[in-house]
């Protein structure tokens, strides 16, 4: 015996703006039109919406929400949040097996806030952080890994970080005495 049953689908715009977002998905929830979202795919918009969807019980599905936030806060903040595609979470692994396959202990992360605004608004400050937080900026990190960071608001500050922040402290030893 099959048991047939209406799909209908909704389609709703937020336009890429994280409020909007939560503001739609808040009017279709309340307007009872919602047993499920696909997306927002936006990191911005995506976690206002996966934050409510936790406490309306309503799964959310995007190929979206790359940040890896979304996976270090899965079993607490973003429980109904199915993740599809691609996200930083690998892309953090593979600089960690870089870092193990050469014997890296600490990294230093410069990157510029505005860089790779063409693919994704805020790219490489997301991935910064990422890679951030599962290094040196967690402390229940599964890497043995420390990491420090700067930011490059102008280029001609590029001088003044790899002198200044970087130099020898995270040159290495073994580095260091190919120097000398």
């Amino acid at each position: 015996m099959t048991v047939k049953s209406p799909l209908s689908v909704h389609l709703l715009c937020s336009s890429l703006l994280a409020c909007l977002g939560s503001l739609t998905a808040s009017s279709a929830f309340i307007a009872g039109q919602v047993h499920a979202f696909l997306g927002p795919v936006c990191d911005y918009s995506a976690s206002p919406v996966a934050r409510q969807a936790k406490y309306w019980n309503i799964p959310l599905i995007t190929s979206g929400a790359m940040a890896s936030d979304y996976l270090l806060r899965r079993s607490t903040l973003y429980t109904t949040l199915t993740r599809v595609g691609p996200n930083y979470d690998t892309f953090i692994a593979f600089i960690a097996t870089v870092c193990d396959q050469f014997h890296f202990s600490k990294v230093f992360l410069v990157y510029d806030p505005e860089g790779q605004n063409n693919v994704l608004d805020k790219l490489c400050h997301v991935v910064t952080d990422g890679l951030h937080k599962a290094f040196g900026g967690n402390p229940n990190s599964k890497y043995n890994i420390s990491s420090d960071y700067a930011k490059l608001v102008k280029t001609s500050d590029i001088q003044h970080i790899l002198e200044d922040r970087v130099g020898a402290d995270f040159a290495g030893e073994r580095n260091l005495n190919k120097l000398q």
